[in-house]
C-alpha cells in the first residue's frame, strides 16, 4: 500500500509535538479569556513545560479580532536560541504556514505568516515600521517577564497593543511572571490565563525529580555592589575569588561525582572571567570542561552544545546564556555558582536540568550559595509589588565562615596561571580527603520543609528576607517591630507531629523591668512560607514600612546612636572597668570609641539592635551585638 511520504512526515511531526493535557488546558484558557473580552493574557508554566510547543499550536487557533484584520502573528524573543527554537517548532507544527525570522541581517518578507523576531533587531525604527499593524492578529512574547522594558513597549506601541482594547491579541509565556526591578507587568497583560508550577509538574512526572544539596560554606556578600537590583558581576566575582570559590565548586563537584557519576553538569557562573578560570581549573584536574558566554561565536557555541548533548563534554560552564529558553534535556546536574537577588533567575537556572530524558532519573542541584533555601516557587503577579526579590545587603552578625587552612597562594604577578591552578588542585584534593566540607542533600520538592529543622538554615531564611527580623532566642524566636509599641513574633515549637511555627502580635515592655505582652495569637503552621504569606496579608502596610529600615547602604542615624548610648551608659563604664582596668584614665576615649563604632553601623543592623533592646536587654541578640560593639571600641581606643 502506497503512503504519501509528505503525509507520513507531517503526521510524525505532529505526534512528536502532541500536546499534553495541561498544554491543551493552557490553550483553552487563553481562548476562553479572548471569548470573554480579555485580549492580553499571560501563561505561566515552569521551565521545561513546553511553552514553545503550546504557542506553536495556539497560533492556528487564534482568529483575527475582526474581518478587516490580517492573519499574521509576530513572535518576539530576546536570544538567538529562543528565536531558532521558536521558528523551527512553529514551522514543524504548522507546515502550511510561512515562518520567517527577523534577526540581524535576516529580514522577514512581506508575505510571511509568522515572523519570529529578535527584540534587539525589530526595535529599530527602520525594522518595525516595515510591518503594518492591521495585517497582524496576534503578538506572542516569549519570556514575557521582560515585556515592560522600553524596547518591548516601543513595539507594542507601534502595533497599537498597549491597552486592554487592543485589536491585536498579546499573549505572553514565561516560567516566572515577576520582575526583579519591581516593574508592574499589568502594563502589558490584563490577566494570567493559566499557571502550572514547578512542583506540580514534578509531582505529575512532567519534569524529572530533583535532589538538592546545600553546602556548609557561608558566602558573605556584604561588600558586593548592587546594580540594577542585583549583584554587580565584577564586584561579586572579586568577593568570591577572595574565598577561593572556584576551588570550592570543583571540590563539591568531585564529592558528588564520587557518589552519583553524573554525565552532564551545567555550571552557572558570575562573569566571563569566572567561566574561564573555573574551566581552566576543571581542565587542570583532567576534566573536559568548556564554557559558553555572550562572546562565543555562533558556530563555536553550536559545536560545544552539540558535544555536550552527545556526552563528549561532561561539564559546561556559562554566564547568562542558558538561563532562559535552552533545550538541553540531558543535563543531570546543575551547579548554582552565581549568587543572585532574583528568585526568578534562580528558578530559571534550576529548571535547565528538569526536562525529561531517557538517560536520567533525576537532576541534582548543587546550591553553593543558598539560593534554594526558601523554596522553588515564586508567586506570579501582574502588579508592581515586591514579591521576595528586593535589593538588600544581608550582613550576618555571627560571621563563622569556614576558613581554608592552606599554603599561601602566590600572587598572579609572581606565579603563572598553571602553577596557581596546580596549587589549587592540590588544596582541593587535600580538602576532599579531609572530609571537612559536607553537603546536606534532600529531595527537591521537600524544600523548604526539610530545612526548617535546622536552626542555621532558618536563621539564613529570616536574614535574607525583605523584613528586619531579629533572632532573640537562639533560632527559636524571631521578632519584627511593626509600630512604636508593637511587634510580631514567629516562634518555632517542637510538637509530637513535628515542627510548627506560631505567629503572634505582641506589645513591647513598658520599662526594662517588665516583660513583653502577647496581644493575640494569629496563625500557626508547619510551613514557614505560609506564615510569611499570612504576615503579608494581615500586616501589609506595617511590614512595607519596615523594609525602609532594612537597608545596608545607609548608616545609623544620630537618633539611634544617642538612644543606644543613653541606654547603655552605665554598662559602658562597667565593661571598661572590667576589661580595661589598667587604662582607667582612658574612659572618655573609650566612650568616644563606642560612639565611633556605632556611627559605622549600617542602618539595617542598628534597627535590629534597637528592636532587640526594646524587647529586653538580656536576649541573645543584644548580648552578642553589644559585646561585639565594645570589643571593636577597645580596638578603636588603642589605635587612637
Amino acid at each position: 500500500m502506497f503512503i504519501c511520504r509528505r503525509f507520513f512526515h507531517q503526521s510524525r511531526i505532529r505526534s512528536i509535538y502532541k500536546l499534553r493535557d495541561y498544554q491543551h488546558d493552557a490553550i483553552d484558557s487563553v481562548l476562553g479569556l479572548i471569548d470573554n473580552g480579555v485580549r492580553r493574557s499571560a501563561v505561566v508554566i515552569a521551565t521545561g513545560g513546553g511553552k514553545t510547543v503550546i504557542f506553536s499550536h495556539l497560533i492556528s487557533k487564534l482568529k483575527p479580532f475582526n474581518v478587516g484584520r490580517g492573519n499574521k502573528t509576530l513572535v518576539i524573543a530576546h536570544t538567538e536560541e529562543l528565536i531558532k527554537q521558536a521558528s523551527e517548532k512553529i514551522q514543524l507544527v504548522n507546515p502550511e504556514l510561512k515562518v520567517e525570522k527577523e534577526i540581524r541581517k535576516l529580514k522577514a518578507s512581506s508575505n510571511a505568516d509568522v515572523i519570529v523576531a529578535s527584540i534587539q533587531s525589530i526595535v529599530r525604527r527602520n525594522r518595525y515600521e516595515r510591518f503594518n499593524p492591521n495585517e497582524f492578529k496576534s503578538i506572542i512574547i516569549d519570556e514575557c517577564h521582560h515585556s515592560t522594558a522600553k524596547s518591548y513597549m516601543k513595539i507594542l506601541t507601534h502595533f497599537n497593543a498597549t491597552n486592554s482594547n487592543s485589536e491585536i491579541y498579546v499573549i505572553g509565556f514565561t516560567a516566572t511572571l515577576t520582575r526583579l526591578d519591581n516593574n508592574a507587568l499589568n502594563k502589558v497583560f490584563d490577566k494570567i490565563a493559566y499557571e502550572r508550577s514547578l512542583n506540580h509538574m514534578i509531582d505529575n512526572k512532567e519534569l524529572v525529580e530533583m535532589k538538592i544539596s546545600i553546602s556548609d560554606i557561608k558566602v558573605n556578600l556584604n561588600k558586593v555592589v548592587i546594580k540594577a537590583s542585583d549583584y554587580e558581576s565584577n564586584s561579586l566575582y572579586q568577593e568570591l575569588k577572595n574565598m577561593e570559590f572556584n576551588e570550592i565548586i570543583l571540590l563539591y563537584y568531585l564529592k558528588l561525582q564520587k557518589q552519583y557519576q553524573y554525565k552532564s553538569t551545567m555550571v552557572f557562573c558570575v562573569n566571563i572571567e569566572h567561566c574561564r578560570e573555573l574551566c581552566g581549573l576543571y581542565q587542570s584536574y583532567g576534566i573536559n570542561a568548556q564554557y559558553v558566554t555572550g562572546e562565543t561565536s555562533k558556530v563555536e557555541r553550536e559545536n560545544i552544545i552539540e558535544d555536550f548533548k552527545n556526552g563528549k563534554i561532561p561539564v559546561l560552564c556559562n554566564v547568562g546564556v542558558f538561563t532562559e529558553g535552552t533545550d538541553i534535556p540531558n543535563i543531570d546536574c546543575v551547579i548554582l555558582g552565581r549568587p543572585t537577588l532574583s528568585k526568578s533567575l534562580m528558578i530559571q537556572m534550576v529548571g535547565r536540568g528538569l526536562r525529561l530524558h531517557e538517560d536520567k532519573t533525576h537532576c541534582h542541584v548543587l546550591d553553593l550559595v543558598g539560593l534554594t533555601l526558601d523554596g522553588l516557587e515564586v508567586k506570579s503577579s501582574l502588579e508592581g509589588k515586591d514579591l521576595k526579590e528586593k535589593q538588600k545587603h544581608v550582613q550576618e552578625e555571627n560571621e563563622e565562615s569556614i576558613e581554608i587552612d592552606e599554603e599561601e597562594i602566590p600572587s598572579e604577578t609572581l606565579e603563572s596561571v598553571k602553577q596557581r591552578r596546580e596549587l589549587a588542585i592540590k588544596n582541593v584534593l587535600r580538602l576532599l580527603d579531609s572530609g571537612l566540607f559536607k553537603l546536606k542533600t534532600v529531595d527537591g520538592t521537600s524544600i523548604p520543609e526539610h530545612w526548617l529543622h535546622d536552626n542555621q538554615t532558618l536563621t539564613s531564611i529570616f536574614a535574607k528576607g525583605p523584613w528586619p527580623w531579629v533572632n532573640v532566642r537562639n533560632g527559636h524566636l524571631w521578632i519584627l517591630q511593626i509600630s512604636q509599641s508593637e511587634f510580631i513574633s514567629v516562634r518555632k515549637k517542637g510538637t509530637i507531629i513535628g515542627t510548627i511555627f506560631e505567629l503572634s502580635l505582641n506589645k513591647f515592655p513598658e520599662s526594662q523591668y517588665s516583660e513583653p505582652e502577647e496581644i493575640k495569637k494569629i496563625y500557626s503552621s508547619s510551613n514557614l512560607m505560609e506564615i510569611f504569606e499570612k504576615i503579608e496579608s494581615e500586616f501589609k502596610d506595617e511590614v512595607q514600612k519596615t523594609k525602609r529600615m532594612n537597608v545596608y547602604y545607609k548608616f545609623a542615624t544620630e537618633k539611634q546612636i544617642q538612644y543606644v548610648l543613653g541606654l547603655y551608659n552605665g554598662r559602658i563604664e562597667g565593661y571598661f572597668r572590667k576589661y580595661h582596668r589598667n587604662q582607667y584614665g582612658k574612659l572618655p576615649q573609650f566612650k568616644q570609641s563606642v560612639e565611633k563604632v556605632l556611627q559605622k553601623e549600617r542602618l539595617g543592623l542598628m534597627s535590629k539592635f534597637i528592636t532587640a533592646l526594646r524587647y529586653g536587654q538580656n536576649n541573645s541578640y543584644t548580648f552578642i551585638k553589644w559585646n561585639s560593639i565594645l570589643k571593636k571600641a577597645g580596638i578603636e581606643m588603642n589605635n587612637i
